[in-house]
């Protein structure tokens, strides 16, 4: 089955800056002590998708109509990381072994 999302497509507003070269980005981090990476393989299924998104991605087909619904057990266990991506103030970002 393949899903025509080109209408849905044609309303994403591109961004206008391009994505920096690995090589910039190495030499960027010169000096730093710290680096943070999140792994969108694995850490996609941690940030929710709004409940317009899930409007926009649902479809229907002979087999009925589909719509997203997430795993609950992995949304509450990531619920750290959907703090950190929406920069909450009252989230600690640093745990200590007090």
């Amino acid at each position: 089955m393949c899903i025509d999302y080109r209408v849905v497509n044609s309303f994403i507003q591109l961004s206008n800056y391009p994505l920096p070269l690995f090589d910039d980005l190495i030499t960027g981090f010169e000096g730093m002590m710290w680096l943070m990476s999140l792994d969108m393989a694995s850490g996609f299924w941690a940030v929710r998708m709004t409940e317009r998104a899930k409007l926009i991605s649902a479809f229907s087909c002979p087999f009925g109509h589909f719509q997203w619904v997430p795993p609950e057990e992995e949304t509450l266990e990531d619920q750290d990381v959907l703090d950190y991506l929406r920069l909450n103030p009252q989230t600690p970002r640093v745990e200590t072994n007090a």
